[in-house]
């Protein structure tokens, strides 16, 4: 294994509310000193897959990346003092106005790694119960339930361009098979 280049500075090249653009200089093992650019995000957010009885709940939420409605699950930030734990079940509360009796982690996940520092945190969620929590959400989230037997057909389906998600119904329909 190669050793790690040292992180010689970090500039901040633009800034916004939600993420920054850093400059990274950094030095290699072979001396030579190059400097990458990332994208800063403000903290680590969680990822739930609802397992209904019925199936996998799922929600439909405006994408500004791709300028449309994206099929995905139930996703937030997690807020300063909070585990990830509990953020997963804040989110829950807040997007589909349901708590979970069961919460299970599954992984860490990064959307773009070479990229950017931003993580999420994987769960699977079962047995609900109704509890209704206001969030952050803009407008309300259209919700649907997917059987899972659909698993397959989501994984193609046009709605969904997240490799968060994909992954997360992959991990899902292997933890169902169990």
């Amino acid at each position: 294994m190669k050793q790690k280049p040292e992180i010689k500075s970090v500039t901040t090249i633009a800034k916004g509310r939600l993420l920054s653009i850093e400059g990274v200089e950094l030095l290699f093992s072979n001396d030579e000193t190059v400097t990458f650019e990332r994208i800063a995000t403000s903290g680590p957010a969680v990822m739930v897959v609802p397992v209904t009885e019925d199936g996998l709940l799922m929600v439909h939420e405006y994408a500004v990346g791709t300028d449309r409605y994206e099929l995905g699950f139930v996703k937030g930030r997690i807020d300063s003092g909070e585990s990830p734990e509990q953020a997963a079940l804040r989110e829950l509360k807040e997007e589909v106005g349901l708590g979970a009796k069961q919460l299970t982690y599954v992984r860490e996940m990064h959307g773009i790694p070479h990229y950017s520092d931003f993580v999420m945190h994987l769960f699977f969620a079962k047995e609900f119960y109704p509890e209704k929590l206001v969030g952050d959400e803009i407008e309300p989230l259209e919700q649907s339930v997917w059987k899972i037997e659909q698993i397959d057909d989501l994984l193609e389906h046009h709605q969904i361009n997240d490799p968060r998600v994909l992954l997360a119904l992959c991990l899902v329909k292997k933890w169902l098979e169990k």
